[in-house]
């Protein structure tokens, strides 16, 4: 078991890209402005709506890989499915584009359509089709962070 994890936590895509994705996404305020509110506490039906997205996500981009192109596939997605006397890890055991392609960009779709708190008036977050296009943030040589 020991082994098997050390292998899992040593393997680059899962800790420095998704890592990167999820620090990268919450400094540079790339998220919905609802991510950044302690207000409004947690909308449950959300929570389960961007876990089926996530889900429905995730199996389209898994059936993908598996038949858009040989080429994907082979390059891509094999490596996973190597194992003939899979472990716990395994499942987990992809490439760099098998990441970015069966969970990263799930979820930031799914970030963007649906949105965990609602606004303070009790109406849910608008999703991204009818929210207002362009630069979200923009750096201030005044300010160390983001700036709305």
């Amino acid at each position: 078991f020991w082994v098997d994890a050390a292998g899992h936590l040593a393997q680059p895509e899962g800790f420095i890209l998704l890592g990167s994705y999820l620090a990268g996404t919450w400094m540079f305020r790339i998220m919905p402005e609802s991510y950044y509110s302690g207000t409004g506490g947690v909308n449950f039906l959300h929570v389960f709506l961007q876990l089926v997205i996530n889900d429905c996500l995730q199996t389209i981009m898994h059936l993908a890989e598996h038949k858009v192109s040989p080429a994907i596939y082979k390059s891509s997605h094999k490596p996973h499915h190597r194992f003939l006397n899979p472990k716990m890890f395994d499942a987990f055991n992809g490439s760099v584009t098998d990441t970015v392609c069966m969970i990263l960009f799930p979820l930031s779709v799914t970030a963007q359509l649906v949105h965990p708190q609602p606004h303070s008036s009790g109406r849910a977050t608008p999703p991204l089709s009818t929210r207002r296009s362009g630069p979200r943030t923009t750096l201030s040589p005044q300010s160390p962070g983001p700036v709305i």
